[in-house]
């Protein structure tokens, strides 16, 4: 329906057609860096913060729920 209000239709029309971004590289980059601190924690490596290391679970599980990344990343 529109609303005859330039700002309001405009907003409308690109809410729907706006495609969802493509987020491959920022997942591909966050589970590089949660797999790179599990491992030096796992190393032993002392300098892995508390911090950083529930961080990188976090991330870990979180993009564990969001499955595999099935497409190449550009």
């Amino acid at each position: 329906r529109a609303s005859f209000v330039l700002r309001e239709d405009f907003e409308a029309l690109l809410n729907a057609t706006r495609e969802e971004p493509d987020q491959a590289p920022l997942e591909a980059e966050m589970r590089e860096a949660a797999a790179s601190v599990l491992e030096r924690h796992e190393a032993g490596d002392n300098n892995v913060e508390e911090r950083d290391l529930v961080e990188a679970r976090i991330v870990r599980w979180a993009l564990e729920d969001l499955g595999p990344l099935d497409r190449p990343v550009s």
